[in-house]
């Protein structure tokens, strides 16, 4: 299943946010050599080089490549980062236990910081039940997110490492911008999967007491199945498909609040790429509830050996994304095999 979930003395303060920057730095000054040597492979039509911590299939033509679906064209890393600087809301796809995709995701939030805008950060891994402990957490440790990770009990959340998150999160919190809770509860998402009807009053909360289009619909449904290998019995689908419903609009509800704050200018949202779908995940809900307000959506993907060309990894003939950046993969598992192991062993 698709998951798809804070006063110190002046002078500590001071410290604290000489150290951030220090470290900033030191990130920002690896990052431009690692774009300006992809900007330079791209242009010379050759695929980019980067230090890359997967290692599969890092030959292949498409690693380390940005392509823009609308355009047809592969994007050099600044012309990807103004598109992602003039936007409200960015969506930041990822596989969420592929380490080089969190490296980008860091490494776009700090050339986003460098670039003057100022935006808050809404995790999907951060459940609205953990709210509580982390705005205690920022409000106790400004200007740090070492111990974040402990504060928030993530490693019993079942999500990656946070070793692997905390480099975004540093970024932001070293510029004094808040990080969010951006999923569902535990309670409520559980609840919904498992088929409990909601309030009238939640799905009016939620902004889902409309039913979706059609083709909507359906298309979630088909994720749903697939994500599951066909093994999920056909009636647990449609709680499925509203627990993934109400994760989207929550998360485009937590941006909102985000960018609505006096020192923000915007959200960056940390999620699982199919919920960066702009068909029918949070920026379709974003559309929806600021109208005016503009989006881009980023997948980072993995390659696959048999797929050369950008086209061959749409869905349904389209690419749901503003930009695509493709990068090695981190295993070749059989998630279905996995997937129907642990079915049997709940059984």
């Amino acid at each position: 299943m698709n998951r798809d979930m804070v006063a110190i003395p002046r002078v500590r303060r001071h410290l604290n946010g000489m150290r951030a920057l220090a470290g900033l730095w030191a990130r920002l000054s690896a990052t431009f050599l690692i774009l300006a040597a992809t900007a330079c492979a791209q242009a010379e039509g050759v695929a980019p080089r980067a230090d890359w911590h997967t290692q599969l299939n890092r030959d292949h033509p498409l690693v380390g490549r940005i392509w823009s679906p609308a355009a047809s064209v592969y994007l050099q890393p600044d012309e990807l980062l103004r598109r992602i600087a003039a936007a409200d809301f960015v969506i930041l796809g990822e596989k969420h236990d592929n380490p080089d995709h969190h490296a980008i995701q860091a490494r776009v939030v700090e050339r986003l910081l460098a670039s003057g805008r100022r935006p808050a950060l809404a995790f999907e891994m951060i459940a609205a039940d953990q709210a509580p402990r982390l705005e205690a957490y920022q409000s106790d440790h400004p200007g740090t997110s070492s111990g974040l990770g402990d504060a928030l009990g993530w490693d019993k959340t079942g999500w990656p490492e946070w070793s692997l998150y905390e480099p975004i999160a540093a970024a932001i919190v070293g510029a004094g911008l808040p990080i969010l809770a951006a999923n569902l509860s535990q309670e409520d998402a559980m609840g919904l999967a498992r088929g409990n009807a909601p309030s009238d009053n939640q799905l009016r909360v939620w902004r889902l007491d409309q039913s979706p289009a059609p083709e909507v619909a359906r298309a979630l449904a088909d994720d749903i199945r697939e994500s599951h290998c066909g093994h999920l019995p056909e009636d647990r689908i449609p709680g499925m498909v509203l627990a993934q419903r109400a994760r989207d609009a929550v998360m485009a509800r937590a941006m909102i609040a985000g960018a609505g704050r006096p020192e923000t200018d915007g959200t960056v949202l940390i999620a699982g790429t199919g919920h960066a779908r702009s068909d029918r995940g949070v920026p379709m809900h974003l559309r929806q509830l600021e109208p005016g307000s503009t989006v881009f959506s980023l997948a980072i993907v993995e390659v696959s050996p048999d797929l050369p060309e950008p086209a061959s990894y749409a869905d349904n003939g389209g690419l749901p994304f503003d930009a695509l950046w493709f990068t090695p993969r981190l295993d070749d598992k059989d998630h279905c095999a996995l997937l129907l192991q642990h079915f049997k062993k709940k059984r």
